[in-house]
Parts: structure tokens; C-alpha cells; sequence
């Protein structure tokens, strides 16, 4: 008679746990929990990067706070014209500095 390993032929101790109510699917493993539960896949992997904190920048004389916002985008305390200005002079070459050194 042909030998064949406990292991192919066993009952899963999982499987009986979960029949009688001894432990939920979110508490197995997270392989065995994806393969007999696929519907049940919530989130994997670690948690997300957070938001950097604001930092304090020197920009023409004055200290100034620049931070993200949600979505990626640079807040600045400057206006529209002085953004559009800056970004002008940086596309043709032109040395930035303070807030707009930071973008």
C-alpha cells in the first residue's frame, strides 16, 4: 500500500474551529483567512505615510509656514500672481528662493 503524508489527508484544525464557533475568520491567520474567506479581504499591508508637519521657512525677510494640504498640494502664504511669478522665473532659469524653494 502507497505511503501518504498526514498532512495531504488531515482535517485543517481551522476548519473544525470555525464549524463550531470556537474562532471567527478575522482571527485566522491572514492567508488561511484570505483563502477561504476571499469575500472578507479588508485592507493589507501597513498604514499609510502621514502628512508631513508644516515647516518654518525664511523667505524675504519674514518667516513663513509652509505645509501640504490633503492631496499633496503645497500651502503657501502667498498669493496667486507671486506663485505664478515665481514658477515663471524658475521655467527660464532664474534662482528661487525661500517658500517657493520649498515647492
Amino acid at each position: 500500500m502507497p505511503f501518504l503524508a498526514e498532512a495531504l489527508w488531515r482535517r485543517l484544525p481551522d476548519l473544525d474551529l470555525l464549524r463550531v464557533g470556537g474562532i471567527e475568520p478575522e482571527h485566522l491567520h491572514p492567508l488561511v483567512s484570505e483563502a477561504l474567506f476571499p469575500a472578507l479581504r479588508g485592507a493589507v499591508g501597513p498604514p499609510g505615510p502621514t502628512d508631513p508637519t508644516p515647516v518654518r521657512v525664511r523667505c524675504r525677510g519674514e518667516w513663513h509656514e509652509v505645509g501640504f494640504r490633503a492631496g499633496g498640494l503645497l500651502r503657501m502664504p502667498h498669493s496667486d500672481e507671486e506663485q505664478q511669478r515665481e514658477r515663471a522665473l524658475r521655467a527660464f532659469g532664474g534662482a528661487v528662493a525661500g517658500c517657493f524653494a520649498v515647492e
